[in-house]
């Protein structure tokens, strides 16, 4: 496994960071790869590549990098390759100035639905799929009725919380139905209410188990659910509601993974922005993007992350660009962020296929 070194303006002195390459790939392939700084060399630690003591990369360090990665990463832009077909530009890493993390923006939730979401979305969709099969699969829409603006700023102020409660409500309900308390979703703007009349509201698509194991058809009763719903909006608002809100619900026909796809709002665009306009900034979700902790829980066993999955993955880029053959990836592109004047490729993204996911699960141990 081998490190890169990296030239930095420290304090006005040049100096030497060695960075290693660290990864991760999700339950549904998708996966990054990034680079994180080596902070000491170790005899406790054996790396099992090399068969010798190696450098360490902390945890936290792994996790900052790739979350970095994913922060430069902007889903919007063309990918220079998709589906198998090599990217043309070279994996141009050495003489980065400054690969650190860059300072949080002050208020979490305005640039929309993160890179991490979006892949949290996804894999948990992924799973669902996986793990019950899409036939018991649902998608259920919450959507807010009309409130005064007063109404809906106290509605989005008190949005985490509100999703918080409901996250805990369906898993009472879907643990005493027998199914596993298995819930994510995403977060929109109802950009046909806000386009016509220039009023934002937030809504929720949220997939979970569909059928009860105790009986009845559903895990979820749909008039129960309504009420609930209902009443929790009345307590954040302090008056009861002119209209009712509403619920719908889909079963999911094809892929699940897809069907949320539809789904996913993208950050940043003009929603946003008028969202904003209409209520202020303090009134953006912190997060597009609800989990319940065994969601959570199974994401997090299913993915594989760490300097030796960056190891293998930055071979296989490697070999891709070295023969021009992107064989085992669904889709690869590079991440690119602006060092002064020029752009450096700071690391890649994609997703690979089944297959190679399997070899790399393998190589690493994985069941």
């Amino acid at each position: 496994m081998r490190s890169r070194i990296f030239r930095s303006i420290i304090n006005g002195r040049a100096t030497s960071r060695e960075y290693r390459p660290v990864g991760r790939v999700w339950p549904n392939g998708e996966f990054s790869l990034g680079y994180a700084s080596v902070v000491e060399e170790s005899f406790a630690y054996e790396d099992r590549w090399l068969g010798r003591p190696g450098p360490i990369v902390p945890e936290e360090a792994v996790e900052a990098a790739l979350e970095q990665l994913e922060f430069w990463e902007k889903e919007d832009v063309d990918a220079d390759s998709v589906h198998g077909q090599p990217c043309t530009v070279p994996l141009t890493l050495s003489d980065t100035s400054n690969l650190e993390m860059e300072a949080e923006p002050t208020k979490y939730g305005l640039n929309g639905l993160t890179g991490t979401g979006k892949k949290m979305l996804r894999s948990g969709a992924y799973l669902l799929e996986k793990k019950l099969g899409k036939d018991d699969v649902v998608m259920t829409t919450l959507t807010v009725p009309t409130l005064t603006r007063e109404q809906r700023v106290l509605v989005a102020k008190k949005w985490g919380n509100l999703t918080n409660q409901l996250v805990k409500y369906l898993s009472r309900k879907l643990l005493k139905a027998g199914r596993p308390a298995a819930i994510i979703g995403c977060v929109e703007i109802q950009t046909a209410r806000l386009a016509r009349f220039g009023q934002a509201y937030l809504h929720l698509h949220l997939l979970h188990p569909a059928y009860s194991n105790t009986g009845g058809r559903w895990a979820i009763d749909t008039k129960e659910l309504l009420a609930w719903w209902n009443g929790a909006l009345e307590r954040v608002i302090g008056a009861s509601l002119t209209h009712p809100p509403r619920i719908e619900t889909a079963q999911v026909k094809k892929s699940v993974e897809s069907y949320l796809a539809k789904y996913i709002s993208k950050g940043g665009d003009d929603s946003l922005g008028q969202f904003v306009a209409d209520l202020g900034y303090e009134c953006v979700p912190g997060q597009w993007w609800v989990c319940s902790a065994p969601m959570r829980e199974a994401i997090r066993e299913e993915t594989v992350l760490g300097p030796n999955v960056g190891a293998i993955l930055e071979a296989m880029v490697n070999h891709l660009l070295d023969e021009g053959t992107g064989e085992g990836f669904e889709y690869i592109r590079h991440v690119d962020r602006r060092d002064g004047g020029r752009l450096i490729t700071c690391g890649w993204v994609g997703r690979l296929s089944p297959v190679l996911m399997a070899d790399i699960k393998s190589m690493l141990d994985v069941r």
